[in-house]
């Protein structure tokens, strides 16, 4: 949903699974652009500076997703935020994964990001029904 003062936003997949089905107002917005491309390139081609908000909402990180956990993604987004950017990322089970968690914590510090924190929610559907989203921000 796009809402608010927003000039632009762009969603990369590396699947055509976003279609107005799923996303109806984002494909019949005109400040929205839907790119079926590799995720990971498009943040490293971004230009310094010129995203505000990252949101990854990702396969586990094993396999093709594990790269979105690690601290050269997290360098990348973190050269392609804003001064006040912000990274958002599904980050497992508190009550499982507990180690992806703090490797992802140590991650982003080390990419530069001043603040990290972790936040917990119930999601019924998954494992543990217990899950959590972690942010790192650029700015105060």
């Amino acid at each position: 949903m796009i809402s608010g003062p927003i000039d632009e936003k762009n969603l990369a997949a590396i699947e055509k699974l976003i279609d107005k089905r799923l996303s109806p107002r984002a494909a019949d917005d005109p400040r929205a652009e839907l790119k079926f491309i590799d995720g990971i390139q498009w943040i490293e081609d971004a230009a310094a500076g010129s995203l505000d908000l990252i949101i990854v909402d990702s396969t586990d990180p094993v396999g093709p997703g594990e790269v979105l956990f690690t601290p050269a993604f997290y360098a990348a987004c973190h050269r392609a935020l804003g001064d006040n950017g912000l990274i958002v990322q599904q980050s497992e089970s508190p009550l499982i994964h507990m180690p992806v968690l703090e490797k992802m914590y140590r991650s982003l510090r080390d990419a530069g990001f001043g603040q990290a924190r972790t936040l917990f929610f119930p999601q019924p559907i998954y494992p543990t029904g217990w899950w959590s989203a972690t942010l790192g921000g650029k700015g105060n």
